[in-house]
């Protein structure tokens, strides 16, 4: 009984770390799977903040597993894209790189917060856009 009971413990022991790792591990591209909503965007040359309410549009965006990201403008398909993920810093930022661009341009400093998807344009007078899940 009594090594038994140190087998288990050794095994339970022994197997945290690999468990644990593999829950704090997905990928960029595992994070931005699926469906994002547009919330809302904010910047342009004016400071303007652009809603669904305000412009009458709603906008989302489907990562495609990998590689690619459909564009739905009022639930039509407007277009598909490829994007590849290029880690930028410590803080979970990443660089997102789509050919032909999503927006304005072919890159963004993007960012997964739990349920939120922050792109922001690498220009003054670009828009920061938010979307959820």
């Amino acid at each position: 009984m009594h090594r038994r009971a140190i087998v288990t413990f050794c095994l339970v022991v022994g197997l945290s770390p690999t468990a644990c790792g593999t829950l704090t591990t997905a990928t960029t591209s595992d994070r931005l799977s699926g469906e994002w909503i547009w919330v809302e965007s904010v910047g342009g040359i004016a400071g303007m903040t652009l809603t669904p309410e305000s412009t009458g549009e709603t906008m989302m965006l489907r990562f495609r597993h990998g590689d690619s990201i459909d564009l739905v403008r009022d639930g039509s398909l407007q277009r598909s894209v490829d994007y590849e993920t290029t880690r930028d810093d410590s803080d979970g930022e990443f660089l997102l790189t789509t050919d032909p661009p999503l927006f304005s341009f072919e890159s963004q400093t993007a960012a997964v917060r739990v349920d939120t998807l922050i792109l922001v344009d690498p220009c003054c007078d670009g828009f920061t856009y938010r979307f959820v899940r």
